[in-house]
């Protein structure tokens, strides 16, 4: 059925780890699969340590503040994947690196040392009863792909600038507010500057597949995506970066998957700039990765749902991506 996914998909299936050895999939961010550029960045221990010198500078910041610093940290030294078996980037550290400097550090803060008693008391109250295992989780998010979709991470950061000025100049702008807002604008630049990175190694490769990779980061870095390969790779991008640095597990690949691609399914279409075959071909790659990642509760999508008049939201693209989840 695919031109090319055939012959990639053996590479595909080993880009988190080695599917020919055990796996423990409670673990799966702590493995490294193939086809990363060993140049382009550190190894986990190297970032760990580099963490460890800049927790000094980032312990007493306002909690945006100092996650935002120490994603920017992992971000700039991120080792790439710009690979001739695949049209998705990758990142090497996926293991939530910037755990061991803010999320662990204040968690143990607040549960551990009991300065939210009547949260400790709940949670040994349910545990104690046998009824379910609970600890405090801030780890899930639907994120909005509708603004992602139409403003991509660049108009992101615009946006969040817009409304920090906004308050700023109507007086209304807390210190809480100024450290939320500087939070994103420290991580939505580092986000930028590491699709850079990803454009600058893809322009040294020479494979087939390395010239749509580029021109695919280049509109990501500079703003919206502008058809299906590049909003489907801004999904991934946006994936790997929340839950495996941002420690955000993103509980959906679009508000469906169909209906949030289906504008630029359209619009490819209709100017010839992707044939139906060549979106199939993409949309196989794409899906082989989250199989390929290996979470153990799998990873939710959904597709369809109903128009707020009650019609479907079913649509071509609906089919299609069936029809490739099937083939795979």
């Amino acid at each position: 059925m695919f031109k090319t996914f055939d012959k990639d998909r053996y590479f595909i299936e080993r880009k988190y780890h080695n599917s020919d050895k055990k796996f423990n999939p409670y673990e799966r961010m702590k493995y490294h699969g193939v086809g990363y550029d060993e140049k382009s960045g550190l190894d986990d221990e190297e970032i760990l340590n580099g963490l460890h010198k800049l927790y000094p500078q980032i312990k007493n910041l306002p909690h945006p503040i100092a996650k935002a610093k120490a994603i920017k940290y992992v971000l700039e030294n991120e080792r790439l994947y710009i690979n001739c078996h695949d049209y998705f980037v990758g990142m090497y550290s996926l293991n939530r690196l910037t755990d061991e400097v803010i999320f662990n550090k204040w968690n143990d803060g607040v549960y551990h040392n009991k300065k939210i008693p009547e949260l400790v008391k709940l949670g040994n109250d349910f545990n104690s009863s046998g009824a379910v295992d609970i600890w405090p989780d801030y780890d899930h998010v639907v994120p909005d792909w509708e603004s992602l979709m139409r403003l991509g991470f660049k108009g992101i950061k615009e946006r969040a600038k817009h409304y920090k000025e906004q308050r700023r100049q109507s007086g209304t702008l807390t210190e809480e507010q100024q450290a939320y807002f500087e939070g994103i604008e420290i991580e939505y630049s580092a986000i930028i500057d590491v699709i850079d990175r990803m454009y600058e190694l893809a322009l040294t490769k020479k494979h087939a597949k390395a010239d749509k990779i580029a021109a695919c980061l280049q509109h990501l870095r500079d703003g919206a995506p502008t058809n299906i390969y590049e909003a489907m790779q801004l999904i991934y991008i946006y994936f790997i970066i929340s839950e495996s640095i941002d420690h955000y597990q993103v509980r959906s690949l679009g508000n469906g998957l169909d209906n949030t691609l289906y504008c630029f399914y359209k619009h490819d279409l209709e100017n010839g700039i992707y044939t139906r075959a060549d979106i199939k071909e993409y949309i196989a790659y794409f899906l082989m990765r989250w199989s390929a990642i290996g979470n153990y509760w799998g990873q939710p999508l959904y597709l369809g749902g109903s128009k707020i008049d009650g019609s479907t939201k079913i649509n071509d693209l609906s089919y299609d991506i069936i029809e490739v989840y099937d083939e795979l």
